[in-house]
């Protein structure tokens, strides 16, 4: 065998061994890659005003939950809270078409001053409320919790503070995240700006939220009648509650020993002219609270003048 023979034998054998090797990772890319997931296609989400809008990684915009793909961006040419920058966010059921029209949450947020996280009900986001990143000092860290609905909503809850301002400090670069037994963490900077009287030393901090649901706002009702004098023995009572849960249930006794009425806007004919104490009872779920408005009316003959 002359030496060029063997020299093209080796050169085949190591080109088959490539093609070998390339064709393995390839096959392995495609074991690992989901079988929904979408390759060489790139979809618009939403339009957004903001050059920078996913600069740091750490922010997390976007996850899978309650069988919908959620995406959350910063748009800065809205305002809210009068600085230029709010909160948005979309969804979509197979993350390729049919995307939601963008929900604004109605709060600032700037340039990597924000993050977001779900465990797969809920979303909790932290964010630095200031003009533009790390510049701002005597602002507070706050967080935010929403539950996530199946339709593309989010119901969310008043918002905590869990760093108070520091006139010296700003808290920059906040990284929120959920651990193994469903504990919220957030990271962040504290920087001691020299601008705002500080001694320019950055340290890391991170700090435990509680991501228990607060607790619903105490319920409250009351109810308007008309005519508030009534001279033809009908009266339209209209009901109204606040706080508690937003799905609120309305029952109605007219004084009268009538049949109970159902419904926020009723209307009652009363049979004889006098004095009746209308109550009101209005309930709301998770957790069930209970809130009764009573008034007496004074329902004259049809006859009555003044």
């Amino acid at each position: 065998m002359n030496a060029g023979s063997s020299l093209l034998r080796n050169r085949l054998s190591l080109i088959v061994l490539l093609v070998s090797l390339a064709l393995s990772i390839v096959a392995a890319a495609e074991i690992a890659r989901p079988v929904s997931a979408v390759t060489n296609s790139s979809h618009v989400v939403a339009h957004t005003g903001d050059h920078f809008v996913y600069e740091s990684s750490y922010q997390n915009p976007g996850f899978y939950s309650q069988g919908r793909y959620w995406v959350f961006y910063e748009d800065s040419s809205v305002n809210c809270e009068g600085l230029g920058g709010c909160f948005f966010f979309t969804s979509s059921i197979d993350g390729a078409t049919n995307w939601a029209n963008p929900t604004n949450v109605g709060k600032h947020v700037t340039d990597s001053d924000w993050s977001i996280v779900s465990d797969g009900i809920h979303a909790f986001y932290a964010r630095y409320n200031e003009t533009s990143f790390d510049t701002v000092c005597n602002r507070a860290l706050l967080y935010g919790t929403g539950l996530l609905g199946t339709d593309g909503t989010v119901v969310w809850q008043q918002e905590q503070v869990v760093r108070s301002p520091s006139s010296i400090a700003t808290f920059p670069n906040e990284v929120i995240s959920i651990d193994s037994n469903g504990q919220v963490w957030i990271g962040y900077q504290e920087d001691n700006k020299i601008a705002c009287g500080g001694s320019g030393q950055e340290t890391p901090h991170i700090i435990h939220a509680n991501n228990i649901p607060l607790p619903a706002a105490p319920l409250s009702t009351s109810f308007t009648f008309n005519p508030t004098n009534a001279t033809l023995l009908r009266v339209n009572f209209t009901a109204t509650a606040a706080g508690g849960a937003s799905s609120h249930a309305f029952s109605w006794t007219f004084g009268d020993n009538s049949a109970t009425a159902m419904n926020q806007n009723v209307t009652h004919q009363y049979v004889i002219p006098g004095n009746y104490t209308v109550t009101l009872t209005t309930t709301d779920t998770n957790p069930a609270q209970t809130a009764i408005a009573t008034q007496t009316i004074l329902v004259r003959p049809h006859h009555w003048a003044v």
